[in-house]
């Protein structure tokens, strides 16, 4: 993308990973205000917390997890998929592609050292070739 056609791109939400137990995570959203709503049919347990109508806490429960810990942290746009992966090609980063069940939503995570990033986009009809995530374990950091 050239400087007339940068993205605009705004957070969209952090995940945690936890035990579904936790009763801290639970402590914490409910100080910052927020409540449990509806999540996508992923195929793995998780919890979404709103503010709003904004789900801006994606909970992965994981019965394992012996503390909370950072999954990823989102943000999202309207540039299209091909624009993203290009852009992402030229600047050598490596990614994975997911999708959000239901929502119209390409999922595209890159890694910044021990951070993972995702970076939602429209689908642009890529539905079909573009798997839903199976497990909080599939993607590498």
């Amino acid at each position: 993308m050239n400087s007339s056609e940068k993205a605009v791109w705004q957070f969209d939400h952090l995940s945690l990973l936890s035990r579904a137990d936790d009763k801290g995570l639970l402590k914490l959203a409910n100080i910052l205000g927020f409540t449990q709503g509806e999540r996508p049919p992923f195929p793995f347990p998780g919890r979404w917390f709103y503010q709003e109508e904004n789900a801006v806490l994606h909970v992965v429960d994981v019965e394992q997890q012996q503390a909370v810990a950072l999954n990823h942290i989102a943000f999202r746009s309207s540039v299209s998929v091909k624009k993203l992966l290009a852009t992402l090609e030229a600047n050598g980063f490596d990614y994975q592609l997911t999708r959000v069940p239901e929502e119209g939503v390409v999922q595209v995570f890159i890694t910044l050292g021990d951070l993972m990033v995702e970076l939602d986009v429209p689908d642009a009809g890529l539905a079909d070739q573009v798997p839903v995530m199976q497990s909080a374990n599939q993607l590498t950091h």
